[in-house]
């Protein structure tokens, strides 16, 4: 009998993404194959002058992609944080993601359009209330074992990150799922 074919192990994995970031885990995982190619365009198009962050968000998008789904309520909090903390935690680890991962390309293309470097400083506050703002829309609906349901204001949210005059609707709409969130997850706790 033939070996089934698997995905790649992705041991390097552990040195980067914790094991309470299941998200990024399972997201990795399944889509591996096509973060690779997208990483080489990021790395090609950077000093292209707007298809650099045109790549960065499709790249991005994935990764927001990983928190479409709610987890079992096992999975929730096992280590019995406040929901404050809690959050805390998947906001930190997100932004540092998507500033590790976004910060180098946009400088490359900053300095070969120094034009658009406006726009990209305005592309990273929008993507990292997108990014806020996604972890805080999932909590704010949490219901275990489920899909997390569209939301009409992720569609103000993602326009920020292209038309900066969206941005302080954004934040509000951060305040706003913040605190649903946090009401929501004191069910849980």
């Amino acid at each position: 009998m033939a070996a089934k074919p698997s995905l790649p192990k992705l041991i390097f994995m552990k040195q980067f993404v914790p094991t309470s970031q299941f998200e990024w885990i399972a997201g990795l995982r399944s889509s591996f194959y096509l973060l690779m190619p997208l990483f080489i365009l990021v790395l090609f198009f950077s000093p292209v002058k707007f298809f650099g962050p045109v790549t960065l968000f499709l790249v991005n998008s994935l990764f927001l992609g990983f928190y479409r789904y709610f987890e079992p309520l096992v999975m929730l909090n096992p280590e019995g944080l406040e929901p404050q903390e809690f959050l805390d935690r998947k906001n930190k680890f997100l932004i540092k993601m998507i500033l590790v991962l976004n910060v180098p390309p946009l400088i490359i293309n900053s300095f070969f359009n120094l034009d658009v470097a406006w726009f990209n400083i305005c592309f990273l506050i929008g993507f990292t209330l997108l990014a806020l703002c996604t972890i805080y829309m999932k909590y704010s609906d949490y219901k275990p074992n489920e899909e997390q349901p569209f939301h009409m204001d992720s569609l103000i949210v993602f326009a920020a990150v292209l038309i900066p005059f969206f941005l302080p609707i954004s934040y509000f709409l951060n305040r706003s799922y913040k605190k649903k969130a946090l009401l929501n997850l004191t069910n849980y706790a």
